[in-house]
């Protein structure tokens, strides 16, 4: 998997060519970014053992069957996709993002030309 970062957007692309986009713009004064997470209950920006999170999801690709969008209380909103690979352990990119509610982050999984999932945390 690569992950491409440009023009307020984050990419990452597996060898599959499915394309997880994130809007990666700053607006006022909300958290939000990524992580790569080994269980879906971990906590805001876990790296697993010291490493890159763009790093680790090299050898990975997404499952496109999966993914969970979660609101934990008023102010935090995620979404978490699998990351699968032979002979590894499943590990999930975990978008985040902690707000008022009044801003956003659009987020959308495609293959090819085809929209898998399309939202906002």
């Amino acid at each position: 998997m690569k992950v491409f970062h440009r023009d307020h957007k984050i990419n990452f692309v597996d060898s599959n060519n499915v394309l997880v986009g994130f809007d990666y713009s700053q607006n006022c004064c909300e958290n939000f970014g990524y992580s790569i997470l080994k269980k879906p209950a971990e906590t805001f920006n876990q790296v697993i053992n010291g490493e890159s999170p763009d790093y680790i999801a090299e050898c990975y690709s997404f499952d496109t069957t999966f993914n969970e969008v979660t609101v934990w209380g008023d102010e935090e909103y995620s979404v978490l996709f699998r990351l699968i690979s032979p002979r590894k352990i499943d590990l999930y990119l975990y978008l985040y993002n902690a707000h008022n509610g009044y801003y956003s982050h659009g987020f959308t999984m495609q293959s090819k030309t085809k929209t898998i999932y399309d939202g906002e945390v």
